[in-house]
């Protein structure tokens, strides 16, 4: 009970500083819930690192009738790796129960893999259909695609209307209902697994091309608030949804704490137009394909590629697109 008010009064103090900073759109903690997930502090567990064995102490029970108090035996959980300087375990239900550990990593500590001292940059454009495509001073381009993400998603999405469908025809409460919910249930969490392990791989691939060129700081473009006025525009079927599911933020809070371990730091800056301006003459076009093609000099090239040219003019210009002459390199095409 003591840690659940300490996370509870630690989310309050975090919206209030995000409010300070000028965020309007933070809410305060207001739903009432039913069930609370377990928290131990490092005062109530004990590791057996030799052994691999977690042990979570259970609270004493009292008998009646003003009895002594029965200590119960300790949760025991055998782990092959446990990481040092754990503070906070919380059990988590997610098609299962499942551990989750709260632990520090000390850097300092660790054997420095990479040295970063060069004044190399890149910059990173966004997409849902790309997840990351970037190109550096040394012009140097990449594209990590995400058509597996988005297979993935389109899967789930398809059969979760399947069975919201068979769930609709059964009475609540009945065997079958409650079967279809666990379904729904265990088809989201294998979803959600895969999906985080795709991102995971995305942001390594990336990182490894941060180490290969020497970079040492990462220009991204800021898409917080890209998915918030979706209702009044005219979308094809389905692409609203898709923009919607597009888990872009997950994807930048991994590159933000996997770059800092590489001592590479990450920028952000607006993107607007960086897409539909041309790089070297600066006339606005928006293209329908893959490709930006200039109607104006005839400049041609990834339309993804054109973005982060520009995110990357933008930075070095001071917010202005200007011509930044990069020396012309073959592109990159990675699948996860």
């Amino acid at each position: 009970m003591q840690l659940i008010s300490k996370k509870y009064l630690s989310n309050v103090k975090g919206i209030q500083e995000a409010r300070k900073a000028g965020r309007t759109d933070c809410l305060y903690p207001y739903k009432e819930k039913k069930n609370f997930n377990t928290l131990y502090d490092y005062k109530v567990f004990i590791i057996d690192y030799n052994k691999g064995i977690i042990k979570l102490a259970k609270p004493r029970l009292l008998r009646e009738n003003g009895g002594k108090q029965i200590i119960q035996k300790p949760v025991i959980i055998h782990a092959k790796t446990i990481p040092d300087n754990i503070v906070i375990m919380e059990i988590k239900y997610d098609n299962g129960l499942k551990l989750c550990m709260i632990y520090y990593e000390d850097l300092e500590s660790q054997p420095k893999l990479f040295k970063n001292n060069s004044d190399n940059t890149c910059a990173i454009d966004m997409g849902e259909i790309h997840s990351i495509t970037t190109i550096d001073n040394q012009g140097n381009p990449l594209i990590i695609t995400a058509r597996e993400i988005r297979s993935i998603q389109r899967f789930r999405n398809k059969e979760y209307g399947k069975l919201r469908r068979m769930l609709s025809k059964c009475k609540k409460g009945s065997r079958r209902y409650n079967k279809l919910r666990k379904t729904i249930r265990k088809l989201c969490s294998k979803s959600n697994t895969k999906m985080n392990y795709l991102l995971h791989k995305t942001s390594k691939l990336f990182i490894k091309y941060v180490q290969e060129n020497d970079i040492n700081k990462v220009i991204i473009g800021d898409i917080t608030n890209y998915n918030m006025n979706l209702k009044n525009t005219k979308k094809k079927k389905g692409q609203k949804q898709r923009l919607v599911q597009w888990p872009h933020g997950k994807l930048r809070y991994q590159l933000q704490y996997k770059l800092k371990r590489i001592n590479a730091e990450l920028i952000e800056i607006s993107e607007a137009y960086t897409s539909q301006t041309c790089p070297v003459c600066g006339s606005k076009y928006k293209p329908t394909g893959r490709n930006y093609i200039c109607k104006k000099c005839g400049y041609t090239n990834h339309r993804d590629i054109v973005g982060a040219i520009n995110i990357l003019s933008k930075y070095i210009n001071n917010n202005n697109i200007k011509d930044i002459k990069l020396p012309h390199k073959e592109l990159k095409y990675l699948r996860i």
